[in-house]
């Protein structure tokens, strides 16, 4: 990398290295050259721009971007620019190669990087077909394509940094093995190389290079390499080793390169290297070690002495070789106090003494020597000289006009002054400072692949849109070469800007930049001034870290007006911590006026202090927001928002939320980045980064409670018309807001006569001929690569796609501009099941596009104005490899999909329309606007362009279908709940009606082609309470049946967003109790119970039992998140399990509460039951579930997410019985929501499957005949159903109506009809069991179910049973007694056969005995069926193992 600018300099101290530049030994002669030599290039020339290869084959190379040429250590590559361009073609006709350098990489190279690249780059940056080397991990690919067809030989170590190794690879085709050595050493081999390198780009082969790769956006080589040499055949092993430098002449480099810089007048003590970048060691002796020591320790002789010399012996050694180096050392006397002084004043710089607009720094102690120091200043009173109420010397008092001030420093103790003149600006004259304008976002973005700044503009500061047309306002032209993380300073006097951010260039591919280098990057601040936030000075790297810094980022910066001064603040880490508890980000302040001189850094926050040994999170990215007098600092702690407040910027600061206490605040659980401002109606926005920004607001800071705000433009709603990336936010004052509108706002554009819209289409290409003409116009297709017009069997003549990298069509550039009503028709036969690319795109680059791809059995297309984070997308499902019609209806911020004439899917709110992609937009056939992606494999055919939206029938005309119904509606459209699902395979239509529809008078609307006709027509009256059937007759006369039902949905059971509930029945009612939804971040905190006596209608309490809000709440260890509960009686107690967010422990625990109804009230138990931390542990404490064994008779919670656990609770039922915890395995794709269920003598276990955000989350079921396991999976039982919009049912529970063999699932799923994983309703169906005794799969519905009230308890009868020995057997014996008031019959059912009684009196008792025939038996259950007054009670009753003799 080329330093532009030191990040500080010592006047004091001379640096000591082993320079890499200079006199060094030249390389020895080389000897015959060898006949297997391709290509030699010592790289030991010291001038020119040529590259020679002495190998006699003449293949010059070129040094490209001026590298350092230091004769025999090589050339020197900075990381930046600098690369060696070998001829092209350098692999033609090998098939076999030797690869052999000798690389010294610096401590400062970046990733991914490569040490040399032989093949070919292509027109979008992307390696195609290539032979390369990297150090990290040391390895060698050869491949055909991009990265995807590499076959590698990987040492699977890094080449040690800083030093030189030999490297060397050989591919031998006879064999297809491939070896890696380091240091004449084999460290890889594999076999089955099967690409030669003959084979790369057959033969062409135009990006060879050493010190860049054939990838655009990889980094450059920052190290040196010499003696490159390439061979066409694959050298022995004897043979590689023999490439090896000898140790005499690595000894005679080492010395050449040996320096200790300038040594005649030497003040500060040396550093003497103990070893070579060619492996010597290196050990020293003095010839005075009173004038300086073989440590390289200096004394310098007193003032007014003479210099002192001695001479240093550098002894250097390899194995046996050594070699000897001397150096003459002059020490200088120390300086006298007037000449220390002078150092100290002559030190002193005013940054803009003749543009002074605030505050200066006056320094009272000298930086170099430490001299006192005093001022005065002629006229007095405009600069003060001395501290003040608390302010240091330097505070400014601005007049009317602009006032020059000679300011006088003073060398205490001596008679040394120096004079500095400064021109204080005029006070502004009618500024304004009203700043209740608009808003200004200062942000960074990747342009030309480096990180640069940009404006954004709001008049509200909740709809933002980008300034100066997305294009960047200033960029890092030095340190780094990348800004990210600005922060804009407004001065108080209100004239004054300064904008501070990170100096990193870390992503976009160009060249340079430091990386994600966590120990040596980042460690300067960029900044920028201004006067008007138009016109801005040239960058400055500003050292503003200290010595050992690392990863400084995201400065911000605030006045402090008790001191006159701005704090900045940013996050680094300390290099020293490195390998230690202490290894941390930690947030650091430091002080200035001007922001070019700062105090040292001192720590402002941290997570992790310093030497407790303890460890500890990190914190970054710090912001300041003020309200009244607090100050609230917002930071971020490994993705977690923490706030602090204070009375003032000095503190104490106390921390108010905590790590993990977002949600419970109302905060995204995940964001970094923030900036936080006040909005103009007085609320407060807080916006927060995760790949795009989230907004949020609160009434009050004080309040500390949020609101996170969903996307759109309503009110109450946050947009971005692209993507914003980590800045901060500043309100504006009118003159303000007019100026950079002036500059960067949108320019008036000449209106254009509008393009008036044809019946047909605008653009054709039908490929007849061969041609990719177009058949209407002159936009005609050009072909790329390997795309070529075919025979297809069934299309003809198509275009075809082979899916090689390059292999595309492309229209004409600005085809698409301003199209924001159109239909982009055509067929497609995708060969492509898998990866990342596109089947049709258009756009400006890979943030604003648009585009359609098929793969395998779906098709999608999207458009976007801000990436792919922010798409807007339509779906749909197709037969894989099959030719289907897709029609792409643009229509606005509405975009439909139709598939072979039907319309899959349609998004009427989308984040872009076509016209905001911008102008001069590219098209293609079968590429992507993402330079990795790849490319499309497949076919086209009768591609049409519409300048219109064709409507569903045209679509439907176009496909050649005739028969179908489109359009389907009702006359009176509010009945429908949502959009008709209509099956054109089967003809059918089905009307979700909403609840209480009278479904015998509807009116069915729907629209045909033109000429066919529907008989009953199109807005009819029907009864709908059974189908009807409609007889569609084609132009043709051809017949076609349809039938319509009406559905009325019943469902969800209870109205609004409610999940994961649990269903209970006790007495003859029904009971849920479930998450109360859609808050963000699964965030709600309150529970709420719901009763129904027959399952449809259902009422809730009128408030929440529970509320989970730390000491707002009524459960004192919890803080949000009240998530999936569950409920149990025992004993007359109803004890209700659920999960909350534990700010103790920063995670999910579970928690009882009891009471005495099940309605309440709950009273919770003061500390968590689960803490996660337990013998077994499972991803989250989180869903519990409690059972009650009828069998055993024992009380179980099971739990987790991930990985379930199951666990025996105590006799209190707030607690786990020791020792009884454990794993339950078997479950495929477990997640989490287990629960369980008893019948007939086997356990059944339901759970769910996938992430509660997808819609493919679902109920997986398995079963055991024990509480204990093994559990066998049996399948899922329920899952989505696109055919009637139910996406993501899962979280279930089921019960069992008591006295029935009836059984139910309540279950969640997304709410319809635009529900999500943070939207989700409840709903109810039924559940039926096989003749195996396992659950069928559920059926999941929109009706959801009939009623169904608990049938009466039936008579009361006690069971009690008991084993005993007969004759060395066991019998069984049962005792029933009738508790009811009249007499019952009874039937007793064992394994060991059934009795029955057939009367038995009110009181009475009759006892049955079962033998057996068994020496012993394990444990069971009995069930009796008691009847009386056609009433009918089920109990089962437990009995032990009994063994006899």
């Amino acid at each position: 990398m080329k330093q532009t600018l030191p990040r500080r300099a010592l006047a004091t101290t001379t640096a000591f290295a082993l320079a890499l530049t200079g006199a060094l030994v030249a390389s020895q002669p080389a000897a015959a050259a060898d006949s297997r030599l391709v290509a030699h290039y010592p790289l030991t020339e010291t001038t020119g721009t040529t590259a020679a290869d002495v190998s006699g084959a003449g293949r010059n190379a070129s040094y490209v971007g001026g590298p350092g040429l230091t004769g025999g250590e090589g050339v020197r590559l900075d990381g930046t620019d600098d690369y060696v361009d070998l001829p092209d073609n350098l692999l033609a006709g090998l098939d076999s190669i030797t690869i052999s350098a000798d690389v010294l990489v610096r401590g400062n190279q970046s990733t991914p990087y490569f040490i040399y690249g032989l093949g070919n780059t292509d027109s979008a940056g992307v390696g195609n077909g290539y032979l390369y080397s990297t150090g990290n991990t040391y390895k060698t690919s050869i491949a055909t394509g991009n990265w995807t067809t590499e076959q590698t030989a990987n040492s699977n170590a890094n080449l040690q940094r800083d030093v030189w190794k030999t490297i060397t690879y050989t591919l031998d085709d006879a064999t297809d093995t491939a070896r890696v050595y380091l240091d004449g050493a084999q460290v890889a081999q594999a076999t089955g190389v099967t690409i030669k390198p003959s084979a790369i780009g057959g033969g062409t082969t135009t990006a060879n290079y050493i010190g860049r790769s054939v990838y655009d956006a990889d980094r450059r080589l920052a190290g040196s390499v010499r003696d490159f040499r390439v061979y066409k055949a694959a050298l022995s092993a004897s043979d590689v080793s023999a490439l090896l430098p000898a140790d005499a002449t690595r000894l005679q480099r080492d010395a050449a390169a040996l320096s200790l810089g300038d040594v005649s007048a030497v003040t500060a003590d040396l550093t003497l290297p103990t070893a070579g970048v060619n492996g010597a060691t290196i050990a020293w002796s003095t010839s005075d070690a009173a004038v300086v020591s073989a440590a390289g320790k200096v004394t310098r002789p007193a003032a007014g002495q003479p210099a002192k010399t001695a001479t240093l012996t550098a002894k250097l050694t390899r194995n046996a070789s050594t070699e000897t180096k001397t150096f003459a050392v002059t020490v200088a006397p120390m300086p006298g106090g007037a000449e220390l002084a002078k150092a100290d004043l002559d030190k002193i710089s005013i940054p803009n003494a003749q543009d002074v607009r605030g505050n200066i720094t006056l320094p009272s102690t000298g930086s170099v020597n430490g001299t006192a120091i005093t001022w005065t200043a002629s006229p007095a009173g405009v600069i003060s000289t001395s501290a003040v109420d608390g302010k240091a010397a330097g505070v400014v008092t601005r007049g009317a006009t602009d006032t020059t001030v000679t300011l006088t420093a003073a060398a205490s103790g001596t008679s040394v002054t120096r004079q500095i003149q400064v021109t204080v600006k005029a006070a502004p004259v009618g500024l304004d400072k009203d700043y209740t304008a608009g808003y200004l976002w200062t942000h960074f973005g990747v342009e030309g692949g480096y990180e640069k700044i940009f404006y954004g503009h709001s008049t509200n500061g909740l709809q933002w849109e980008k300034l100066n047309d997305n294009k960047p306002i200033l960029a890092n032209l030095g340190g780094d070469l990348g800004v990210r993380d600005p922060h804009l300073v407004r001065s108080p006097e209100g004239d004054k800007y300064w904008i501070i951010g990170t100096d990193l260039h870390a992503e976009g591919g160009g060249a340079g930049g430091s990386g994600w280098d966590q120990l040596n990057a980042s460690q300067n601040l960029v900044v920028w001034e201004s006067s008007d936030l138009v016109n801005w000075s040239d960058q400055r790297i500003v050292f503003a870290g200290f010595d050992k810094a690392g990863c400084v980022w995201a400065p911000e910066a605030v006045y402090n007006d008790a001191t006159g001064e701005y704090y900045v603040y940013w996050a680094a880490r300390d290099q020293t911590d490195n390998n230690t508890p202490d290894w941390a980000l930690r947030m650091y302040l430091t002080k200035t006026r001007d922001f070019v001189t700062f105090t040292k850094p001192e720590i402002w926050t941290t997570l992790n202090p310093k030497g407790d040994g303890q460890g500890g999170r990190n914190i970054i990215d710090s912001t300041i927001a003020k309200e009244g007098d607090t100050y609230y600092r917002f930071s971020t702690s490994d993705w977690d928002t923490v706030v602090d407040t204070a009375p003032s910027l000095d503190g104490p600061w106390t921390q108010k939320i905590a790590p993990g206490q977002a949600a419970a605040a109302g905060l995204r659980t995940r964001m970094e980045g923030l900036t936080v401002y006040q909005l103009p109606d007085g609320r407060w926005s807080v916006m927060g980064d995760e790949f795009n920004y989230y907004g949020h607001i609160a009434d009050t800071l004080s309040s500390l409670k949020f609101r996170q705000l969903s996307s759109g433009t309503g009110t109450d709603q946050v947009s971005f018309d692209q993507s914003f990336r980590h800045g901060s936010v500043l309100r504006l004052s009118k003159a303000e807001e007019a100026r950079l509108l002036a500059k960067y706002g949108d320019q008036p554009v000449e209106p254009t006569d509008p393009e008036e819209p044809q019946q047909g289409p605008i653009a054709e290409y039908t490929f007849e001929n061969g041609s990719l003409a177009d058949s209407v116009g002159n936009a005609d297709l050009t072909a790329s690569g390997t795309a070529a017009i075919a025979n297809d069997a069934e299309k003809g003549s198509a275009l075809k796609l082979t899916g090689a990298a390059n292999g595309f069509a492309s229209f004409p550039t600005g085809f698409f501009d301003g199209r924001n009503t159109m239909t982009v028709s055509m067929d497609v036969k995708s060969e492509r099941t898998s990866g990342n690319f596109f089947t049709f795109a258009f756009g400006q680059n890979q943030d604003r596009y648009s585009f359609l791809r098929v793969r395998g059995g779906e098709a999608r297309t999207a458009i976007t104005k801000a990436t792919w984070q922010a798409e807007s997308d339509v779906t749909g499902s197709i037969s894989s490899g099959q030719w289907h019609k897709y029609d792409l209806v643009y229509d606005g911020k509405t975009l439909r999909m139709y598939i072979d004439g039907v319309k899959v899917d349609e998004n009427l709110a989308l984040n872009a329309s076509v016209s905001e992609l911008g102008s001069n937009l590219v098209g293609y056939l079968g590429k992507s606007l993402y330079s990795a992606d790849g490319y499309f494999q497949g076919w086209f055919d009768n591609v049409r362009v519409y300048n219109r939206a064709l409507s569903s029938t045209e679509v439907l005309q176009n496909a050649g279908v005739e028969d179908h119904l489109v359009d389907v509606s009702l006359t009176q459209p509010e009945k429908l709940k949502m959009a008709p699902i209509i099956d054109n395979t089967a003809h059918t239509v089905k009307l979700p009606v909403v609840k209480g529809t009278d479904v015998s008078k509807l009116a069915p609307t729907f629209s045909l082609v033109p000429g066919s006709t529907a008989s009953p027509a199109s807005g009819t009256v029907v009864d709908l309470r059974s189908p009807v059937t409609y007889t569609v007759t084609t132009s043709k006369g051809v017949k076609t049946d349809w039938k319509i039902e009406a559905l009325v949905v019943n469902s969800p059971v209870l109205p609004g967003l409610y999940a994961d509930p649990n269903i209970a029945v006790f007495g003859d009612t029904y009971y849920i109790y479930a998450t109360s939804d859609g808050f963000p971040g699964w965030g709600g905190k309150e529970f709420y119970v719901w009763k129904s006596k027959n399952l449809v209608d259902w009422e809730r309490s009128a408030k929440p039992f529970l509320t989970l809000d730390g000491a707002n709440g009524n459960v004192p260890w919890a803080t949000g998140n009240a998530w999936a509960p569950t409920i149990i009686e025992r004993d007359g107690k109803y004890y209700f399990y659920f999960s909350g967010h534990n700010p103790t422990y920063d995670r999910k625990t579970i928690g009882v509460a009891v009471a005495d109804s099940p309605e309440g009230p709950f009273t919770a138990e003061p500390n968590a039951m689960i803490l996660n931390n337990e013998a077994v542990t499972s991803g989250q404490a989180i869903d519990p579930a409690a059972f009650h064994d009828p069998v055993t008779g024992k009380w179980y919670l099971g739990w987790g997410n991930g990985s379930p656990v199951l666990a025996e609770l105590a006799d209190d039922m707030k607690s786990i019985k020791p020792g009884t915890y454990q794993r339950i395995n078997g479950l495929t794709d477990f997640r989490e929501g287990v629960f369980f269920n008893y019948r007939n003598g086997l356990y059944h276990l339901t759970y769910a499957i996938d992430d509660t955000g997808s819609e493919n989350y679902r109920v997986g079921y398995a079963t055991a005949t024990s509480m204990n396991g093994p559990w066998t999976y049996r399948g899922v039982i329920l899952e989505k159903d696109l055919s009637l919009g139910i996406k993501g049912p899962g979280h279930s529970s089921i019960i069992n109506v008591p006295g029935t063999d009836d059984w139910y699932i309540a279950y969640h799923r997304f709410a319809i009809p635009d529900g999500n994983g943070n939207n989700r309703e409840t709903t109810i169906d039924r559940v039926e069991f096989g003749a195996d005794g396992l659950m069928k799969k559920v059926t999941p519905t929109l009706q959801s179910v009939a009623a169904q009230t608990v049938p009466s308890p039936g008579p009361e009868v006690e069971t009690i049973t008991s084993t005993r020995c007969i004759a060395g057997k066991v019998t069984l014996t049962t005792q029933i007694t009738n508790r009811d008031d009249e007499a019952v019959s009874v039937n007793v059912t064992t394994p060991f056969g059934t009795k029955s009684t057939v009367s038995l009196a009110p009181g009475k008792t009759v006892s049955q005995a079962f033998t057996t025939r068994q020496t012993s038996i394990t444990a069971g259950s009995v069930t009796t069926v008691a009847t009386a007054g056609g009433q009918s009670k089920t109990t089962t009753t437990a009995y032990s193992s009994r063994t006899c003799g």
